[in-house]
């Protein structure tokens, strides 16, 4: 745990991205592995379609406040956050793997890393899926150490994929009340100008799609540790499904956590501090 009288740092910058001329790039972390003093691993935090990383805070936070010895951060996706370009748009996945590996490169620059240092991926929902891809991609060139996928958007039987065959996108494909127990949180999304709340972008649907089916053809994760982590009430991407995309490109054993009656959104869910706790738990277990 975070001594007392150490200071938790945050920082927000802009580092230029594949297509974006700025992508917003935050980050966590205690002050005494600043410079490379103590760092042990960095840990890339991928958000989830419409969200972006300013509400990854708590469970950043949480996470660096029990393993000491990590940097947490993360980016806002193009089109997603305080990032450029058009809302949500993204045509072409590799574009987010890329810009990935990009901030990956700024932080071993900006604190003085080794070039070997390891890298754990979290990723929730649609960043599950980037996280998998960005895996298959620079596993080696970034020595990723373990993926945790987060209510990961995987598998191609979800209702939401249907959207793809649909000429005119609904103005909300899907109600905030799907997303956490936590009515707060509900009205906090609701208010919250940099989450997107308007409807899905073709595009991005079409590129969601090929993207899945390029994991299921071509991905395995048998060589990576992977811990699943999903809420048995998540109406958005439904756990069956999700398990079934997983179980396809991990054949072998990873670990499941599961929460009963928890939704989508877990990092703000009634029960985040037993979420957050088990993520952290596994992430000191694989540094």
């Amino acid at each position: 745990m975070l001594a007392k009288n150490k200071k938790m740092v945050y920082n927000q910058t802009y580092i230029k991205g594949t297509q974006a001329e700025r992508l917003a790039l935050h980050e966590w972390y205690n002050e005494d592995v600043n410079n490379g003093v103590g760092c042990r691993s960095l840990v890339l935090i991928v958000h989830g379609y419409s969200d972006h990383m300013g509400r990854q805070y708590e469970m950043a936070h949480n996470l660096v406040e029990a393993n000491t010895d990590v940097i947490a951060f993360g980016i806002d996706c193009h089109g997603h956050g305080m990032s450029d370009c058009e809302r949500v748009l993204i045509k072409d996945f590799d574009l987010c793997i890329n810009d990935l590996h990009l901030a990956v490169i700024h932080m071993k620059e900006r604190h003085s890393l080794p070039e070997n240092i390891g890298v754990t991926l979290i990723g929730h929902s649609m960043g599950g899926m980037i996280s998998v891809l960005y895996y298959q991609k620079f596993k080696n060139a970034d020595n990723i150490l373990s993926l945790v996928l987060v209510a990961p958007l995987l598998g191609r039987e979800h209702k939401i994929l249907e959207l793809n065959k649909l000429d005119v996108q609904p103005e909300a494909p899907f109600s905030p009340d799907v997303a956490s127990r936590n009515g707060n949180i509900i009205e906090e999304i609701k208010a919250d100008p940099l989450f997107y709340k308007g409807p899905f972008k073709k595009a991005t649907l079409a590129a969601m799609v090929k993207s899945l089916t390029y994991i299921e053809n071509h991905v395995s994760l048998n060589d990576v540790p992977v811990a699943w982590v999903h809420g048995d009430d998540d109406q958005l991407l439904l756990i069956e499904h999700s398990k079934h995309g997983l179980d396809h490109i991990k054949q072998n054993h990873y670990e499941s956590l599961i929460f009963k009656g928890a939704r989508h959104d877990l990092y703000h869910e009634t029960n985040k501090q037993e979420i957050f706790d088990s993520i952290s738990d596994y992430v000191e277990r694989m540094k």
